[in-house]
């Protein structure tokens, strides 16, 4: 009989989070006025200090999903990451060309060894470029 695992809580998160993303129209449907978006990501741990990497992206409007997240670089991180939805929705009805910000990942660490949980509090610096 095989073994069955249980799902970890980070793992159901994403779940869920893969289909409302796969479920929300493009870009290119939900803002037929862009024409182009690149994004520039710098994750940050929670002092603002240490840098954990980062990320450029060019979205294919077609694909892209209107549902604009990314993922908390940190394993262990549930029911946080990082949703720009509402800053490219500003952006977009506002004919922005730039936008840039800073959030915080709203999710909670869970240290299995020790058996704690923490707030996540890590730091996604963004800038989205838009082209009309």
């Amino acid at each position: 009989m095989p073994v069955v695992r249980k799902p970890s809580p980070r793992a159901e998160y994403r779940l869920v989070q893969a289909e409302q993303i796969q479920n929300s129209a493009s870009l290119a449907l939900k803002y037929p006025k862009l024409r182009a978006l690149k994004v520039d990501l710098t994750y940050l741990d929670m002092t603002g200090t240490t840098r954990n990497g980062g990320m450029r992206y060019k979205a294919n409007l077609d694909h892209a999903k209107s549902r604009f997240c990314f993922n908390c670089m940190y394993t262990d991180c549930v029911g946080g990451d990082f949703d720009l939805t509402r800053e490219l929705a500003q952006a977009v009805s506002r004919k922005q060309k730039v936008v840039e910000g800073e959030m915080r990942c709203e999710g909670v660490r869970h240290n299995r060894e020790r058996k704690t949980q923490l707030p996540c509090q890590a730091i996604l610096q963004y800038k989205l470029s838009l082209g009309y």
